[in-house]
């Protein structure tokens, strides 16, 4: 994307771009941080190197996903919400350094409830 046609996204001046990719200056308004995080779809942690892009979450993933799971059955909610407990659990135990024979099991059905999911129907 050119500097241009991320101003012209962000809604702020060329050369606020410009500056801040030049490292002409130390310092931002935090409007302009906000919007440059809206444009690029990005957290402004991220752009302040406070977090990983894998930390982040676009605001349209967060709107699809709110929106899927309002669209959900009771019982395939209360089904999400276990699966989402259980990678929970195992995002912990790989956290942990868990290795035991257990661990390798629960990671095991990681793949297979995650296969279920994808073919649970949004009623």
């Amino acid at each position: 994307m050119t500097q241009g046609a991320l101003a012209n996204k962000a809604g702020i001046s060329r050369q606020v771009i410009s500056y801040l990719e030049n490292n002409k200056t130390r310092t931002i308004a935090s409007n302009h941080l906000a919007r440059l995080a809206d444009a690029l779809g990005v957290t402004a942690d991220y752009l302040l190197g406070r977090s990983k892009p894998k930390d982040t979450i676009k605001t349209d993933d967060l709107s699809y996903l709110i929106y899927s799971y309002l669209s959900l059955t009771e019982k395939n909610k209360i089904r999400l919400l276990q699966n989402v407990r259980q990678l929970q659990h195992i995002k912990k135990e790989e956290k942990s350094g868990i290795n035991n024979s257990q661990g390798k099991q629960q990671r095991g059905k990681e793949e297979s409830w995650l296969e279920k999911m994808v073919k649970i129907k949004v009623s």
